[in-house]
């Protein structure tokens, strides 16, 4: 009986090392670092590593971090459009900046607005299609 004890004592904290190692290469791989570097900061063997790859749980775990990194990181640029139209509008209206400068933030205010407005207008065709069909 202590004989079983003893042995799911070790599958369980076995199991919980597993996990705690996954969720640490998650972090590193979001992170940035390179499946050689996840490896060696873990421990482990870069081919235990690209295993883990292999089970839909990592790989469910893994897509869900990156995601959740990429709705932040849009969501905080998304903060800076307003300050950024104001610097380019205020590098268009001094008029003691370079034509050439003034002409640069010109375009790319325009350039923004007109991938705005064709998302926009892409977005809107695309609702009306399927309201269509």
């Amino acid at each position: 009986m202590i004989a079983q004890n003893e042995e799911g004592l070790q599958r369980w904290q076995n199991t919980n090392i597993d996990v705690l190692k996954h969720q640490k290469a998650i972090c590193f791989l979001v992170a940035g670092l390179s499946i050689d570097d996840t490896a060696k900061e873990l421990g482990v063997s870069t081919r235990t590593l690209e295993r883990w790859f292999k089970h839909p749980e990592f790989n469910q775990n893994l897509g869900l971090a990156i995601k959740h990194v990429y709705v932040s990181s849009f969501a905080k640029a998304v903060g800076y459009v307003d300050e950024s139209m104001n610097v380019l509008m205020g590098i268009i209206r001094d008029e003691s900046t370079l034509t050439r400068h003034r002409i640069d933030a010109i375009k790319l205010l325009l350039d923004f607005t007109a991938k705005g407005y064709q998302e926009t207008f892409k977005n809107q065709t695309n609702t009306e299609e399927n309201t269509v069909s």
